[in-house]
C-alpha cells in the first residue's frame, strides 16, 4: 500500500512539473505574430495586410498596424493604425525625423478606403482616411501603401 502512495505522489509531482514548466516559458505568446502587424516593404504581401485591416474595419472587428514608410528626406514617420470596428485611431510618430515638428499626432477617422492614383508615370494605392478629427485640423489622411513604376 506504501509503495502505491509513492508511485501516485511521483506521478503527480512529475505532471504538476510538467504543467509548471511549461507555463514559465519565456517566449512571448504574441511574439510569433507581431512582423504580420508591420508594414515596411511596401510590397504585395504588405499590400494584402493593409486591405486585409480595411476589410476588418469594414465587417466591424478590430485590427492594428504598424505603417513605416520609407525615408525621403529625415527621418521615419511611424504610423499606429487602430480600429475597434466602428472608428480608425492612427497616431503618428515624427519623432526620428529631424526636418518634422517631431512631435505626435492623433486621429479619429470614421472612413478608411485603399485609393489608386497615378502620379508620375507610377501608379499607387493609397490607405485614405476620412471624416478625421484630432491634434490637427484634417478631414483626409493619406498613407502610401503600394507604388509600382508604369
Amino acid at each position: 500500500m506504501y509503495k502505491i502512495n509513492v508511485v501516485n505522489r511521483s506521478i503527480i509531482v512529475a505532471v504538476l512539473f510538467c504543467i509548471i514548466s511549461a507555463c514559465s516559458k519565456n517566449e512571448k505568446p504574441y511574439a510569433v505574430n507581431v512582423t504580420n502587424d508591420i508594414i515596411v516593404n511596401y510590397n504585395e504581401e504588405d499590400f494584402k495586410k493593409i486591405e486585409y485591416f480595411v476589410s476588418s474595419f469594414n465587417d466591424g472587428k478590430a485590427d492594428y498596424l504598424l505603417v513605416v514608410p520609407p525615408i525621403i528626406d529625415g527621418g521615419y514617420w511611424i504610423y499606429d493604425l487602430f480600429t475597434d470596428g466602428k472608428e480608425i485611431k492612427i497616431r503618428i510618430d515624427s519623432s526620428r525625423d529631424f526636418y518634422s515638428d517631431r512631435k505626435n499626432h492623433e486621429f479619429t477617422c470614421k472612413e478608411i478606403a485603399i485609393n489608386e492614383k497615378t502620379d508620375e508615370g507610377k501608379g499607387r494605392r493609397i490607405l485614405e482616411a476620412n471624416g478625421c478629427k484630432g491634434t490637427d485640423a484634417i478631414a483626409k489622411l493619406e498613407v502610401l501603401v503600394l507604388e509600382e513604376t508604369k
